[in-house]
């Protein structure tokens, strides 16, 4: 149970966002029909690229963090707690650093493509609070 007293005070930010760094654009041949949305002619997919989101507090450090993750997890390891708490992205924030969290190619909200070979590696829910 969480209680009032242990809340923290209300997080001050002067911009917030996310950008793309690399990865592929694919165009499917034809031409896009949109009554028929889920057709993939004419569309295009950006893929295997790694995605960053970003808070930047009010009165910033010099120097920003990138919170890169590992070990089969995703930037959202960074943003809450197991038990539901604020994670590092807000401490690191309400502390001045500029900050920005990631997720690698093809993890999280980072697009995916067959441009890997072999099949994808599903964990259970429960993995990493397991493993770390």
């Amino acid at each position: 149970m969480t209680t009032q007293a242990s809340q923290p005070e209300p997080l001050t930010i002067q911009e917030q966002g996310s950008f793309a760094v690399g990865g592929t654009v694919i165009t499917n041949p034809g031409s896009f029909d949109p009554r028929h949305p889920t057709n993939p002619a004419g569309q295009s997919l950006h893929g295997d690229h790694a995605r960053v989101s970003y808070q930047l507090p009010v009165n910033p450090r010099p120097l920003p963090l990138l919170l890169w993750h590992g070990g089969g997890l995703t930037g959202v390891t960074y943003e809450t707690k197991p038990d539901g708490g604020e994670g590092w992205l807000g401490d690191f924030v309400r502390k001045g650093w500029d900050t920005y969290v990631s997720d690698a190619v093809e993890r999280g909200r980072s697009g995916w493509t067959n441009t890997f070979k072999g099949d994808a590696v599903f964990l259970p829910l429960g993995d990493p609070w397991e493993r770390f």
